[in-house]
């Protein structure tokens, strides 16, 4: 049997690519992409034939065009094909109509309040199937920006169970159906998407119509058409059974706004829901979120594991420890900027401010916090003393702090003579001594103060407290009888103190 080697096939292949053109006459020529991928079309063809035989495949083996070096022949093909063609035809290529523009997030605003405004007029009209259909593109605009989804299949299979009403300006998503991220990894695990936060009521009101509107016994489909016989002043307006279909959600965008583009209120472009996506990531950017967050939130990750930090290949153990992004308070400030464009990144990195901001955006989701009365960390039990009540302000210095001012205060004794301590001065000297901590005194100048009075020593750093000198007087002798151990002192006046 006639078998070619692979650097046979490799001038053959080499022979096709230096004579591939386009079929279009409006084309001048095709990009070093598309022979690329006519080239790997190929070669996949080729490693299905050859496996479907045992001789075959242990004799080509497996291989790869790209990276062989019997392939370098019609790898150096394409590169002089790409170069020469670049330099006839520059500037002669006109863009493809299919790539989709990034949409700005002044202009994602005016859509989603131009899009409400229309909404609204059919709700005057009493059209209820108009205003549902238009609820659906304000929706499908919404999730698109916020959440990262793809504009056709993933979020026709969004289901009513994905969403949960957290508050009356917070929703969360959690995407339960079918992704082109969602991965079998090796250890048959599925790659999931983590959750992510729309913010505001302006943005979560027109998901709660397809949350609350719905009958009790309707399909987990988010979207549904709205019922014929359903009026505004209904408590059910949409059907039970008849989902949304893909092609009017996937022209959500493209159907709204042409319209503003005409008016001027939209730069003109080549919009589509692709376009939400771009604008997501491009918002993000422009309020310096780090890259690796823009990723994870986009969810469309490059690698075969399904996540971005397998390519860090030069840190190794990055990949166990990359949980910045599971963390939930993270995308809820990734949704905050997207919320409020004059964010940034470094306004609510801190997890303070994030909760400043949130507060200041939505002080009526806090209005049951601020009410609440504070939980009490000090125990009321009638044996402890009250513990005088000091406030931190941020910038404590323990060199200047007066530790005297809040002074050791013991439990008050039990009724039991025999361990009810003697007042004594030598006995609380004692004790003070042995729980007050070792301060450095503070000196009256320093090194760097210009100062004309006399030259101050230096400070000592010695034990200030008398433990030592009352210890030599008041050596205790230990008797441990069981689990009780008891203590004596001998005072200077010659009397004895016991204690257990």
């Amino acid at each position: 049997m006639f078998r070619t080697t692979h650097l046979q096939r490799a001038h053959l292949l080499s022979a096709y690519a230096k004579t591939l053109m386009p079929k279009k006459e409006n084309l001048t020529h095709l990009s070093g992409n598309s022979i690329k991928n006519y080239i790997d079309a190929i070669a996949r063809k080729m490693r299905v034939i050859e496996n479907q035989k045992l001789t075959t495949s242990s004799f080509y083996g497996n291989w790869s065009w790209s990276t062989d070096n019997q392939y370098q022949i019609l790898r150096d093909t394409i590169s002089k094909k790409v170069n020469k063609e670049d330099k006839q035809f520059r500037g002669k290529k006109e863009k493809s109509q299919n790539l989709s523009d990034s949409i700005t997030s002044r202009s994602w605003r005016v859509l989603i309040k131009k899009t409400l405004e229309k909404r609204d007029r059919f709700r005057e009209l009493g059209d209820l199937p108009s205003f549902i259909k238009t609820n659906a593109s304000v929706c499908v605009h919404i999730i698109t920006y916020f959440c990262g989804c793809r504009a056709q299949q993933e979020v026709a299979d969004i289901c009513a169970f994905d969403f949960t009403d957290l508050s009356p300006n917070l929703i969360r998503f959690d995407q339960s159906g079918d992704s082109k991220t969602r991965k079998l990894t090796s250890n048959y695990t599925f790659v999931e998407r983590e959750s992510c936060f729309i913010f505001g009521q302006i943005y979560c009101n027109p998901l709660r119509i397809f949350l609350n509107k719905r009958p009790p016994n309707s399909i987990d489909r988010f979207f549904l058409y709205a019922l014929p016989s359903a009026r505004f002043d209904h408590s059910i307006w949409l059907t039970a059974a008849m989902p949304i279909g893909l092609k009017p959600l996937s022209k959500a965008v493209k159907s709204e706004v042409d319209g503003l583009v005409t008016m001027n209120l939209i730069a003109s472009g080549n919009y589509s829901n692709t376009s939400l996506r771009k604008g997501l990531s491009t918002t993000l950017a422009l309020a310096h979120v780090p890259p690796f967050l823009i990723d994870c939130m986009l969810g469309h990750h490059c690698s075969k594991t399904g996540n971005v930090a397998s390519h860090f290949t030069s840190m190794p153990n990055l990949l166990p420890y990359t949980d910045v992004y599971k963390q939930e308070l993270t995308r809820k400030k990734l949704g905050l900027i997207l919320f409020d464009e004059q964010l940034t990144w470094f306004d609510i990195s801190n997890e303070d401010l994030f909760h400043e901001a949130y507060m200041n955006y939505f002080p009526s989701d806090f209005k049951t916090a601020h009410n609440a009365p504070l939980p009490s960390l000090i125990s009321s039990s009638p044996d402890m003393s009250p513990m005088p009540a000091f406030e931190l302000d941020g910038s404590l210095d323990l060199e200047k702090f007066d530790f005297d001012s809040f002074p050791c205060v013991s439990p008050k004794a039990t009724s039991s003579p025999k361990t009810k301590p003697d007042s004594s001065d030598e006995w609380d000297s004692l004790i003070l001594s042995l729980v007050s901590p070792t301060r450095k005194p503070a000196p009256t100048s320093t090194n760097f103060q210009q100062s004309n009075g006399p030259a101050v020593p230096p400070p000592t750093y010695a034990q200030t407290n008398n433990a030592v000198s009352i210890a030599g007087h008041l050596a205790p002798n230990i008797h441990i009888h069981g689990g009780t151990v008891n203590f004596t002192f001998v005072t200077q006046s010659g009397s004895e103190r016991r204690f257990s």
